[in-house]
């Protein structure tokens, strides 16, 4: 059955409405084979289905698949059929984070630097947003927006036109780097996305986010206006390890992140590690996307 044919039985009607064009799309993606297209329409549909009556009405593709979501609700079936389910629904989870766009610049010499706490990057995007001149504003937000959002390079930052911020059809928000070695489309976080998508939007299609290519030194700038937060200088390689340090507190793979930074040794990731373990006190609710939509999409 074309799964844009598949409608479940017993399950609420309005919550699949609208669920539906959800479930559906991660199921006719071309990478899924048919096998597990069978195996995991019951258990992906019904999971949406059951998050959509608790009360999460905006879902993506990041929450869904999310591995506490999956297990949460695995935790909740009769033992012969958790099982299946959860094998279903990690072999579409692994598929689509093994199908996830191309890599990020290999991490630099030497290790990846200690990431910001997520408070702290709070408290830069306040000074960001108090700064005042308007293009000041601009391209300190978009710099940590990217930074922390997405894993930028500080190098990727030059030929970053608004329009390369766009939002797909399942609500992923995406960036698409095309002026360094690495051109591909990256995934931003859930928890930044909707405040990159509202400066890209507030600005004209072809307006640089944070500067022009050629112009490394606009960086330097941005990250200046950014000192007087409160909180240590405002460093690139720092930004990109809160990007890692949150796609660990979200469940992503490990395996997954080194590869997608170039590397396979752990001790490169050291020091975003042991940040992550003093981190025990956040929280990661349902409706709070904390992981990056394009690990599993």
């Amino acid at each position: 059955m074309p799964p844009a044919e598949y409608q479940p039985r017993e399950l609420d009607a309005g919550a699949w409405e609208r669920v539906g064009t959800l479930v559906k799309g991660l199921l006719a993606d071309a990478r899924v084979a048919p096998d597990l297209r069978t195996k995991a329409r019951r258990p992906l549909a019904e999971l949406a289905c059951n998050l959509d009556l608790a009360g999460h009405r905006e879902l993506t593709a990041a929450l869904l698949l999310r591995e506490d979501v999956v297990e949460s609700y695995i935790a909740t079936l009769p033992h012969g059929r958790a099982a299946t389910y959860r094998s279903s629904l990690r072999a579409l989870r692994k598929l689509h984070i093994a199908g996830a766009a191309a890599t990020h610049q290999p991490i630099a010499k030497g290790p990846f630097a200690a990431p910001y706490h997520p408070d702290e990057v709070e408290q830069m995007l306040a000074h960001a947003a108090a700064l005042r001149s308007e293009l000041r504003r601009q391209r300190a937000g978009a710099l940590l927006l990217l930074g922390v959002g997405a894993g930028l390079d500080s190098r990727e930052f030059g030929d970053l036109p608004a329009r390369s911020v766009t939002r797909r059809g399942d609500g992923i928000v995406t960036v698409t780097v095309t002026g360094s070695r690495k051109a591909r489309t990256v995934a931003v976080l859930d928890r930044y996305a909707n405040r990159l998508t509202e400066l890209a939007d507030s600005l004209d299609p072809d307006v640089q986010l944070v500067r022009q290519p050629a112009t490394a030194h606009l960086t330097g700038y941005a990250m200046k206006a950014l000192e007087g937060y409160g909180g240590e200088a405002v460093a690139g390689p720092r930004l990109r390890a809160t990007f890692l340090a949150l796609h660990l507190v979200g469940g992503t793979p490990l395996d997954v992140l080194l590869r997608q930074f170039g590397t396979n040794g752990l001790r490169d990731i050291g020091p975003v590690i042991d940040a992550v373990s003093s981190w025990g006190h956040l929280k990661r609710p349902l409706d709070d996307h904390a992981i990056a939509a394009k690990a599993w999409r």
